[in-house]
């Protein structure tokens, strides 16, 4: 099936002689070209087809835009109308027809179940927060009013179109009858009715695709509204989401534990043919969908306006075109021993690679998007280790680069590199960790990677990702990778000029997707790196100053412990503090209740830096488990609160002391009630009689 998105043509009487001039003529002679090499199957107007409620075009605005557009597109390509869908966007409404007593009253009052009960009211008809859609919903039921298989309401309008005996559901979602020019985004809900809706019909049709097309990008809506929308598209079989809206290309594939989606917001196809920023200049999509296989191709096109001819969208998709798959099912054995007596009983369990792949590297494991700095400059702090064992008297050092201008992020190290075994081996199998067997073959040794996963967290942002690497076995071999889900492009005839390390060494370059910017990185990569050494960071060539701070500033009264586990420095202050826990100097959390005593005094902070292994962690490393291992943590940070107090006490501290007294009589008070959560997670704790000499 191959499906054309239109989005934000915007017509008006100010851009219709540019429309009838050269940029008609132009759209036309691409779609036939593709036409002729594979015949379109549907084409989508993702919303806002006239500007301004089509105020300009006077009182039929959808008429002129059915003859000036839809028609011409039609006759050239001998095009069954029934095929062309559209949903209306913010600008296809009437600000005339917005009842302002009622909008009133519902931007104080709407809530997501309130939405919903007014899209049941008004899907058959007309009511006054619809009013505003009102020309363009006549204008849809004219337009699809010969085709029996359209379902049309004044919400959600629902269709199954047919692809070599595989069914396509498309549910057009109405996500503008709130809009108006003075809409909030937490006052703009949509009614997620509407996707139920069309998901119990796709289910009662049996449908083998579902499509869910918006005008607006999901995070338009109502937080709330925006993760319940989330959530049913990932859970109840819509593999494809197309919106339109913000007038610039964006595409990938969002996954979690329940389920995932592609995503394509499509650029203006029209609006301004002379816009000067190339992000917004005019284009379209064509995706090529093989519901067999469950695989697609996007084809990005742009117009470019100095020619008055369409080319490939390069700046949104490397040469114009993606290529990837639907969620598929990719079922690995498990376990072939079973004494299953017949063919259909199970052998034992399968896994779906492909889905457990996208957990991997989605929102369900690492919630934050930029998690791959961390994992980089671990996996680079690992290297260095290990090379250090066997070269004690080496101090190798990991280089970051951060480039604005060309938008990559890179790390180099000087570590052992990777020679063609341990690529084979370790690095291209999906958790196999390189350091894990490292440890395994050389006994206990403080390196960080356990699970061989890390890496792959590149791909949430990552447009390419270029590695070279050289160890003492293999010369320099380097390689690029574009999707997970892709195979590696090795270079026959690597060069080293760029490459840092002289002897051994990885360089990893991770271009990012246009969408994501790397003008935070910078703070990112101080954030996650407290205390590594021999760690340069420079932003556009520029080597920048790292904060090596014990989170200190500002504390009066100081204590420190240090084993082979962990090491803590602690301080107290008049002020409320955290106490940051750190993985090896990688930042894990800021706060970890699992860590800090009962009832533990908000005016002591500052840092811990764990050992790897020395407290368990989740396999993001951003939270701490409770555990043996943290409950004898616990004991031990409860150590330096006596010191701490003990040192306030003895220094007679006018602005401190009142403060710990009060911590001191409120343990005195509540000493009975408070004793046994105090017992578990104190050692060496005030006695009774302590603290009423104190008091």
């Amino acid at each position: 099936m191959r499906i054309v998105q239109l989005s934000d043509i915007h017509l008006s009487n100010t851009n219709l002689e540019d429309l009838r001039n050269h940029y008609l003529e132009s759209l036309l002679n691409d779609l036939e070209n593709y036409n002729k090499q594979k015949p379109i199957d549907v084409i989508l107007f993702t919303g806002d087809l006239v500007d301004k409620g089509g105020a300009s075009l006077g009182d039929n605005p959808y008429e002129i835009f059915e003859n000036e557009l839809i028609t011409p597109i039609i006759k050239a390509l001998a095009f069954d109308k029934n095929k062309i869908l559209f949903i209306p966007g913010n600008h296809d409404i009437d600000v005339n027809l917005i009842d302002e007593d009622n909008e009133f009253k519902l931007s104080r009052t709407l809530t997501g179940i309130e939405a919903n009960k007014i899209i049941k009211d008004q899907a058959e008809e007309l009511k006054r927060p619809n009013q505003r859609i009102k020309k363009f919903k006549e204008f849809e039921k004219r337009f699809h009013s010969q085709n029996d298989d359209y379902i049309f309401t004044f919400n959600e309008s629902l269709i199954i179109e047919n692809a070599l005996d595989h069914k396509v559901g498309f549910a057009l979602i109405n996500d503008s009858w709130r809009c108006s020019p003075s809409l909030n985004k937490e006052d703009h809900f949509i009614g997620t009715t509407q996707l139920f809706n069309a998901y119990n019909f796709f289910r009662k049709k049996d449908t083998d695709i579902n499509i869910a097309v918006f005008h607006h990008p999901i995070e338009s809506f109502n937080t709330q509204e925006t993760e319940e929308v989330e959530n049913i598209l990932k859970s109840k079989n819509y593999e494809i989401v197309f919106c339109g809206h913000n007038h610039h290309h964006k595409s990938n594939s969002i996954f979690s534990s329940e389920g995932g989606y592609l995503l394509i917001n499509g650029r203006s196809a029209f609006n301004d043919t002379n816009e000067k920023q190339a992000r917004y200049q005019p284009g379209y999509n064509i995706l090529d969908l093989d519901i067999k296989s469950r695989s697609y191709v996007l084809h990005a096109r742009k117009y470019i306006a100095s020619g008055y001819r369409f080319d490939k969208d390069v700046e949104s998709l490397k040469d114009g075109i993606h290529s990837g798959r639907l969620s598929p099912m990719s079922l690995v054995p498990l376990s072939n021993d079973s004494n299953a007596h017949e063919s259909d009983l199970p052998n034992g369990y399968s896994a779906d690679v492909n889905r457990i792949v996208k957990l991997l590297i989605g929102k369900s494991l690492y919630p934050n998007q930029y998690i791959f700095v961390r994992e980089l400059i671990q996996n680079s702090v690992d290297a260095c280790d290990r090379i250090k064992r066997k070269y004690p008297d080496l101090t190798p050092k990991v280089v970051v680069k951060i480039n604005i201008k060309e938008n990559y992020f890179e790390v180099i190290d000087e570590g052992d590199g990777m020679s063609k075994k341990v690529l084979r081996d370790h690095f291209s199998i999906i958790g196999k960790s390189i350091s894990q067997e490292y440890i395994s073959s050389n006994g206990s040794y403080n390196l960080i990677s356990q699970f061989g996963i890390g890496f792959i967290s590149t791909f949430i942002v990552a447009r390419k990702v270029s590695i070279k690497t050289r160890s003492e076995d293999n010369e320099l071999i380097h390689f690029e990778i574009e999707d997970v889900f892709k195979g590696f492009n090795f270079n026959a005839s690597p060069q080293q000029e760029d490459f840092l390390p002289q002897n051994t060494g990885t360089q990893i370059r991770v271009t990012l997707r246009s969408e994501f910017s790397n003008n935070n990185l910078l703070s990112i990569a101080k954030t996650f790196c407290r205390h590594i050494t021999n760690l340069e960071i420079y932003l556009d060539e520029v080597q920048q100053a790292i904060n090596d701070s014990w989170n200190l500033d500002g504390g009066l009264y100081f204590d420190s412990r240090n084993n082979e586990k962990y090491q803590f420095k602690l301080t107290i202050s008049a002020d409320s503090r955290d106490i940051i826990a750190t993985n090896k100097g990688f930042l894990i959390t800021r706060y970890s209740p699992q860590i800090i005593p009962f009832k533990f005094p908000h005016i002591i902070g500052g840092e811990v830096i764990f050992e790897p292994r020395a407290i368990e962690l989740d396999l993001s490393r951003t939270n701490i488990h409770e555990s043996e291992k943290a409950l004898e943590f616990k004991k031990d940070l409860s150590n330096s609160l006596r010191a701490l107090f003990s040192k306030v006490i003895d220094s007679n501290d006018i602005n401190l002391l009142p403060l710990v007294l009060n911590y001191l009589k409120y343990y005195l008070i509540n000493f009975e009630v408070n004793q046994q959560q105090v017992s578990e997670s104190y050692s060496n704790f005030f006695t009774k009689t302590e603290l009423l000499l104190y008091c």
